[in-house]
């Protein structure tokens, strides 16, 4: 995010991120379950790190994308709460006919940590270790992101919570304004079984593995990869806009004097002042010289912006 966009962005913020959702995955089937239905190398995922996954239905589409983090005992699953209310009973549907049990965390929550001070803040309260590259706590997760301004996702117990001492409101607006400069896309129920994870850069983000074998959806993420039949692409737009904008809108393309649908918006993040930023799944050869605005938004006025990768596939 241009952080002169951003509105009183404090040395130091900390709040829950009350609109995503962590489940606890259990059981000695566990990894084994989990690769046969995710894009990611479950299986291959050592005790103590994380994964970006998608989780796709037959046809490859994606019903949401997930982070997933191996515990030891158990595996935890980060997803937005608009997702996992379609998501989860597609994950639970056969999990009948193996040893694993999928359930909502009731023991922990999540908090985010984000600016300046966020370093000095995850170093006095877990350590200079985990501060510098996070990983497994003593009980929980912190989880550090690369980029500025610095942040951090922590999974801890709802009582270490309180003695961090968070006093200010969910950071769920901020934490979306920032996955969206990084590039990191997000489903809601309203964009869920709409795309498959090429169109959402997770083969970018070292989100599917295609040397695992078979998963739900598998065929179809791998024919897009190795016949390219996949033409479209998550790409970030800046700009202004007048109101709130959903999930799941037209993007829309000037062309010719005319207004074409050119794309579908996944996230979006707007200040007060009118400054938003979107992630919106486009032809990959959308061009930065074309102008942009949102569905039922005439005055809206968007650009193609950068991404803090490559989408080059070469």
């Amino acid at each position: 995010m241009e952080l002169d966009k951003l509105s009183t962005f404090e040395n130091l913020r900390v709040g829950p991120l009350t609109d995503w959702s962590l489940t606890r995955i259990s059981g000695a089937d566990r990894q084994t379950y989990l690769q046969g239905q995710l894009t990611a190398d479950i299986q291959g995922l050592p005790h103590g790190a994380q994964t970006l996954s998608g989780h796709c239905d037959p046809k490859g589409k994606l019903w949401s994308i997930l982070r997933l983090i191996n515990a030891g005992e158990w595996i935890w699953m980060l997803q937005p709460t608009s997702a996992e209310t379609v998501q989860l009973p597609e994950l639970k549907k056969y999990s009948v006919f193996s040893k694993v049990n999928i359930e909502p965390e009731a023991q922990f929550c999540v908090v985010a940590v984000i600016g300046k001070q966020a370093k000095g803040f995850i170093e006095q309260h877990f350590g200079a270790a985990i501060a510098a590259q996070g990983g497994l706590l003593e009980n929980g997760y912190c989880l550090s992101y690369v980029g500025q301004p610095m942040r951090y996702l922590l999974i801890i117990s709802t009582e270490q919570a309180q003695q961090l001492s968070i006093n200010e409101g969910s950071l769920n607006k901020l934490w979306q304004g920032l996955d969206i400069a990084a590039g990191l896309p997000s489903l809601s129920e309203r964009t869920s079984q709409e795309f498959i994870p090429q169109a959402l850069n997770l083969h970018l983000l070292n989100a599917i593995s295609f040397t695992k074998g078979c998963y739900t959806g598998q065929e179809i993420v791998a024919r897009a990869k190795y016949r390219g039949t996949n033409k479209r692409a998550t790409m970030r737009f800046v700009g202004q806009s007048s109101q709130e904008i959903e999930n799941g809108c037209d993007l829309e393309m000037s062309l010719n004097g005319n207004w074409r649908r050119c794309g579908t918006v996944i996230n979006s993040y707007r200040q007060d002042d009118g400054y938003t930023e979107v992630l919106a799944v486009v032809r990959k050869d959308s061009e930065a010289d074309q102008s942009y605005r949102l569905e039922g938004q005439p005055q809206s006025h968007l650009t193609l912006a950068h991404l803090p990768y490559s989408l080059d596939e070469s």
